[in-house]
C-alpha cells in the first residue's frame, strides 16, 4: 500500500510549495490530499498549510478564519461565528473556574489531552 509514502510525498510538497509561494501548485497538492484522505488526521498537515496560506493574504484572512473554525470544529470544539461580550464573559468564567483548583505548584497535575487528532492541531498551529 503506497498510501502512506504518497500522503507524506504530497503533504511535503504542498509545505514547500507554499514556501516558494507557488500558490497554484500548493492547492493542486493540498486538493489532492483533502480529495483522498482516509481520515481527518490525515488532512490536518495540508489544512495548516491552507491556512497559513490563506492568512498571508489580506483578502483571504477571512477564509482562514474559517477554515481554522472548522477544524477545530472537527476536533470537538465549537465556536460561535460572532464573539459576542456575554459569550465570552461565560467562557472566560468557565476557564476561570476549572482553573481555580490549581495553584501554579500544582499545574503539572492538571491531566494531559489524551485526545492525538487535538494535540496534533494544537502542536501544529503553535509551532508553524
Amino acid at each position: 500500500d503506497n498510501y502512506n509514502l504518497s500522503l507524506h510525498l504530497f503533504k511535503k510538497s504542498a509545505f514547500v510549495q507554499h514556501a516558494q509561494g507557488e500558490t497554484e501548485l500548493m492547492m493542486a497538492r493540498i486538493n489532492e490530499v483533502l480529495n483522498n484522505a482516509r481520515n481527518f488526521n490525515d488532512k490536518l498537515d495540508s489544512l495548516n498549510v491552507l491556512i497559513q496560506s490563506l492568512s498571508l493574504d489580506a483578502n483571504s484572512v477571512s477564509s482562514a478564519f474559517n477554515q481554522s473554525l472548522m477544524v477545530l470544529e472537527q476536533l470537538g470544539e465549537s465556536f460561535p461565528s460572532t464573539a459576542e461580550n456575554e459569550f465570552i464573559g461565560r467562557e472566560l468564567i468557565d476557564v476561570k473556574n476549572r482553573l481555580e483548583k490549581y495553584v501554579p505548584s500544582s499545574i503539572s497535575k492538571i491531566p494531559p489531552m489524551k485526545n492525538e487528532n487535538k494535540i496534533k492541531a494544537i502542536v501544529s498551529y503553535l509551532f508553524n
